[in-house]
């Protein structure tokens, strides 16, 4: 049948291929952090958070991604996750979110000027949210490329609680169940997705991927609904083939094929399976 014979996908899934790789490092200086300057760093943002909290999701978010990056034991890494403590609600009741910081080599110095506008300020409020999110979703992120699985859901559900409009650590969440097996709860965190946002590519592509295991007609539709965003993608028209080959429809599926050959006949792949399906057709 047609899955089998485009196995060549699953490198393609998009979170692999985006979501959950490191950013670059914005600094050649960067490289040469050690683990100390993370926990001096974090150290920072603790003393700060009572008085400037946004400076301090700042420095939680610096420390992340420079953690991410190093190459560390599993043991060191998930002692480094736990000891991030946020606890955002003990801010707001400060009321002092609008605070200045200063320090210099010797000593910390930390001002409060209470906002008594804080609480009415939805602007302020939602630009703080997005920043906490951004700080749980670089914990998810570490907690899955250490393989702390549970712990990552745990903080993609945190991040999604102060930015729920966020797709992409909802669709984080889809992948990780994706990839633990649990099909019936990747399928429904996708469909929340496209319930926003129907034409969202990356969520049809993994919808798509999950049926085809399940129902190809379902799985077509998916990969159909991307066809008519990206007409040209060799992939996708592999993926329809495979469907229309289960489906039993050997003249669609050589269509579809025939047309990723033409637009990049370089794939090994794509060619090999198109002469698969001619020689299938021939036999019948």
């Amino acid at each position: 049948m047609g899955g089998s014979a485009s196995k060549n996908m699953e490198y393609y899934n998009y979170a692999s291929m985006k979501l959950l790789d490191s950013e670059r490092l914005e600094t050649e200086e960067e490289i040469y952090f050690k683990e100390s300057d993370i926990q001096l760093i974090v150290k920072k943002a603790r003393e700060i958070r009572n008085c400037s909290y946004n400076d301090s999701l700042d420095l939680y978010l610096k420390a992340l991604k420079i953690l991410k990056k190093m190459k560390d034991s599993n043991a060191k890494i998930y002692k480094n996750i736990v000891e991030f403590e946020l606890r955002p609600q003990e801010i707001v009741q400060n009321n002092s979110v609008n605070s200045n910081w200063k320090g210099n080599n010797n000593e910390e110095t930390c001002t409060d000027y209470p906002s008594s506008n804080y609480h009415n300020d939805e602007n302020k409020n939602v630009t703080i949210n997005k920043k906490i999110a951004s700080v749980y979703n670089e914990i998810a992120d570490l907690c899955c490329i250490h393989d702390f699985i549970d712990k990552s859901l745990f903080y993609y559900d945190k991040a999604i609680s102060y930015n729920p409009s966020k797709i992409e650590y909802i669709y984080k969440k889809g992948v990780l169940y994706q990839q633990m097996n649990d099909t019936e709860k990747a399928i429904n965190t996708f469909k929340l997705i496209l319930s926003s946002d129907p034409n969202n590519i990356p969520t049809l592509f993994s919808l798509g991927n999950l049926y085809r295991y399940i129902d190809s007609n379902i799985a077509l539709s998916h990969f159909e609904a991307i066809l008519k965003k990206e007409p040209n993608n060799t992939e996708v028209l592999s993926l329809i083939a495979s469907c229309y080959d289960d489906l039993g429809r050997i003249n669609e599926a050589i269509t579809f094929q025939n047309k990723a050959v033409q637009i990049n006949p370089d794939n090994f792949n794509h060619k090999k399976f198109a002469q698969k399906l001619i020689e299938m057709k021939l036999q019948h």
